[in-house]
């Protein structure tokens, strides 16, 4: 089982050690869909909700 770790308000250091600037913006009516990652994944979340579950 994958972990989910959460980071609240992280710095600026840290969003640049994360390579946020670099990500693509996405954004999805809420839903409920399934959804996996093959690799290790990073998911900054700029406004709203998000309930993440693992496998």
């Amino acid at each position: 089982m994958s972990k989910i770790i959460v980071e609240k308000n992280p710095s600026e250091e840290r969003l640049n050690a994360l390579g946020i600037k670099s990500c693509p913006t996405w954004s999805k009516e809420p839903s409920t869909f399934p959804w996996s990652y093959s690799e290790q994944e990073v998911a900054y979340i700029l406004e709203g909700e998000v309930t993440v579950t693992p496998d």
